[in-house]
C-alpha cells in the first residue's frame, strides 16, 4: 500500500496528492476487508487531531462510496470543493448528536479548534463530502 499524500488536521488545506514517484510504501492492516484499489495512506499534518493522531501519523484509509452508514465516533477524511475549483481536505471525528445532527469534531489539545456541522453552508464552498474512513493509524517511535 502507498502513502499518496497529506491530510490536514487543523485548518482546511488544499488536497495534496504526491506524484506517484514520491509515494512511500507501508504495510496496511491485514484484517481490513476492502479491495486494495480502495485503500491508501495519508500523513497527518497539523494539530486539530493531536490527541489521537499527532503530526506525522500515517492514516490507513478506505475510500467511502456513500453506500454504508457511518457509526458515530469513526474518524473520516472530509473533502470540500471551493468555488475556485480547488479541493481541500481534513481529518475529523464523525459524531452524531442526540438530535441526529452530524458534526465533524477535532480531538485537539488546542481549544481553538472547533467542531463544525456537516452540510453547513459556507461562502465560497460548492460542496463537501466524506471521501474516506480511517481504518488504522501508524505512529513511528522517535
Amino acid at each position: 500500500m502507498s502513502i499518496k499524500g497529506t491530510v490536514a488536521a487543523g485548518v482546511w488545506t488544499v488536497a495534496q496528492q504526491l506524484d506517484e514517484t514520491e509515494w512511500q510504501t507501508f504495510t496496511g492492516s491485514p484484517d481490513v476487508a476492502a479491495p486494495l484499489r480502495d485503500r491508501y495512506g495519508v500523513r497527518v499534518e497539523g494539530q486539530s487531531m493531536d490527541l489521537i493522531y499527532p503530526p506525522g501519523t500515517i492514516l490507513e484509509c478506505v475510500r467511502y462510496w456513500g453506500t454504508e452508514p457511518i457509526k458515530s465516533g469513526r474518524r473520516v477524511i472530509v473533502q470540500r470543493l471551493r468555488d475556485s475549483g480547488e479541493y481541500e481536505t481534513t481529518v475529523k471525528e464523525y459524531v452524531i448528536d442526540g438530535d441526529g445532527v452530524v458534526w465533524f469534531v477535532p480531538r485537539s489539545s488546542n481549544p481553538a479548534f472547533q467542531a463544525f456541522r456537516f452540510g453547513q453552508h459556507e461562502d465560497g464552498i460548492q460542496s463537501a463530502e466524506i471521501v474516506a474512513i480511517v481504518v488504522a493509524s501508524i505512529r513511528y517511535e522517535a
